[in-house]
């Protein structure tokens, strides 16, 4: 007679025998290392072997390893390089305009000292940033310095001699808020390029702004643009914009540092 099984007494026999196998298996795993530790001759050829195979896998695993050092060495090194570069490029272009700055205010000022933001012997005060971009409502900054240290509203903000940046628009007395002159929406009188095309700078955010200069006006990236009021820089000439088909040139620029890494800024305070 066909004796005939169903699926489902085969599967529980499965499952039933599952167990004893890894029990099986675990035993025939215990012997054979019991002979490899303990059989000499077993223990001399598995020796043998694993001295034949293993140097060719260290030597590989070696060079995987120096490959990798290396690569990963020469990626850092990159993106450091690119790093340093950045900061000694924008590093320069301030210095660039701190000495243009410094020798535009000559004639203005007898005696030019770092002090510790309060009023001396110059008309200058350092103040400390509490706030910039990202902390304070756009395109402002908050000093410690304030009506207490002979600040007023309108006075010019300068960052370390290095062209302006804006005006105190609010006095505290130990406190004062600084609105950029790049804020979307302002405009200044400027002087653009070695010949000082007249113009009107509009603020664009964060440091950037725009101004059209008469075609035929000769202008160039890297030239300065100058605010009229105080003669101080107000940036660097980064794009030059030519159409054939509008009567004006577009010229984009920007401050010649990076606003975010302003700490301090200088108060031009009126004597």
């Amino acid at each position: 007679m066909k004796t005939t099984y169903r699926r489902d007494d085969f599967k529980k026999r499965f499952v039933a025998s599952a167990p004893q196998k890894r029990v099986g298996v675990l035993i025939v795993l215990f012997v054979l290392v019991i002979i490899m530790l303990f059989v000499p001759f077993v223990r001399g050829v598995i020796s043998r072997g694993l001295y034949v195979i293993a140097p060719p896998l260290w030597t590989f695993g070696a060079a995987v390893g120096e490959s990798w050092d290396s690569w990963w060495g020469l990626i850092s090194s990159k993106q450091t390089l690119i790093s340093e570069n950045n900061t000694l490029r924008e590093e320069l272009s301030r210095m660039e305009v701190l000495v243009l700055d410094r020798n535009a205010l000559a004639e203005e000022v007898t005696r030019l000292e770092e002090t510790l933001g309060r009023p001396g012997s110059d008309n200058r005060v350092l103040g400390r940033v509490l706030a910039g971009p990202g902390w304070s409502p756009y395109d402002t900054f908050i000093i410690d310095v304030g009506a207490e240290h002979g600040i007023a509203v309108a006075d010019v903000v300068v960052y370390a001699g290095a062209g302006t940046i804006g005006e105190i628009v609010e006095v505290y007395p130990e406190s004062s808020k600084v609105k950029l002159y790049s804020s979307p929406g302002e405009e200044n009188a400027v002087l653009v390029g070695e010949r000082l095309a007249p113009a009107v700078a509009r603020g664009r955010g964060m440091g950037n702004f725009i101004v059209d200069v008469s075609r035929g006006s000769v202008v160039a990236s890297g030239d300065r643009v100058v605010l009229v009021k105080g003669k101080l820089t107000l940036g660097i000439v980064g794009l030059v914009e030519e159409k054939s088909a509008e009567p004006v040139i577009h010229v984009y620029f920007r401050t010649p540092f990076n606003l975010a890494n302003v700490h301090s800024l200088e108060v031009l305070v009126k004597k």
